[in-house]
């Protein structure tokens, strides 16, 4: 398996001191699969955010897809009144994002603002106890992601000013798997296949056209959103599985999971290029 781009805490501070990384972005999933976090410059991280971490508001966990805060958590809620979370550094997770000049990407675990214990309804902590559960079951999870998605020749805005009906396709009638309407997808999938490449994300073919459907295969965890298949492993062969799988292997230790939403990432991270 090819080497993943990842760097230690140490490469991260050295990148910073030089000047080639000057933005890093603290980031963790939400229930819908996005990233969300904050971003700091490169001197403030080192001086106030790798060892104390960030503070976020804990609603990112209690919200729908329109970022509406909703009710009926037992976790927060308006009648319990909103506290803050404290985003800790995964540093087994830390890679340079190849869409965004100068930045870093470090996935974060969450953990109570007044406690201080880890908050287990957040994805990652979620994610952590069904790999701890399957590896007690003897099994190794292994991990892909399908992402499709509608590409549409319409900005955001202007896709939102028009209640998102009447959208213009990139492509008018089915082509499926035709080269010659990939050709003209590429200047967006190329960025995409590029992007993850360079992230150290594995990834496979993209190719597939149902008519307005892109398909870009990615090998990333993208919780919340993407189907997940477990396959067991018995320890006598989880070595091999590991050198020959093109996937994301998640162990006990969530070394896997440096990879989550990576591919979200991807699609969120390009946005001007997508819209030119």
């Amino acid at each position: 398996m090819r080497e993943r781009v990842r760097l230690t805490r140490q490469q991260l501070t050295e990148r910073i001191d030089a000047g080639e990384v000057d933005t890093v972005v603290m980031a963790f999933p939400d229930h819908q699969g996005r990233l969300v976090g904050k971003r700091t410059t490169g001197g403030f991280f080192l001086d106030h955010v790798a060892d104390e971490g960030t503070e976020n508001c804990d609603y990112l966990l209690a919200t729908d897809l329109d970022d509406t805060p909703l009710p009926g958590f037992r976790f927060t809620s308006y009648d319990q009144g909103y506290g803050d979370m404290l985003a800790r550094a995964d540093w087994t997770t830390v890679r340079l994002v190849p869409w965004v000049p100068k930045t870093a990407l470090i996935l974060c675990d969450l953990f109570d603002g007044v406690t201080g214990e880890l908050i287990e309804v957040a994805p990652r902590s979620v994610l952590r106890r069904q790999v701890e559960a399957a590896g007690a079951l003897g099994h190794l999870p292994m991990v892909g992601s399908e992402i499709e998605f509608h590409l549409y020749r319409d900005t955001y805005e202007e896709a939102h000013a028009k209640g998102y009906r009447d959208l213009q396709p990139h492509a008018p009638w089915f082509q499926d798997y035709h080269v010659l309407q990939t050709t003209k997808d590429e200047y967006l999938i190329g960025q995409m296949r590029r992007g993850l490449e360079a992230a150290g994300v594995d990834h496979g073919l993209d190719g597939e056209d149902h008519a307005l459907l892109e398909t870009l295969t990615a090998t990333a965890v993208v919780v919340g959103h993407l189907r997940r298949r477990v396959e067991g492993a018995t320890d006598a062969v989880a070595d091999e599985v590991l050198d020959d799988a093109e996937g994301v292997l998640v162990g006990p230790g969530l070394d896997g999971l440096a990879d989550v939403a990576d591919a979200t990432a991807v699609l969120h991270g390009l946005d001007a290029e997508a819209q030119t």
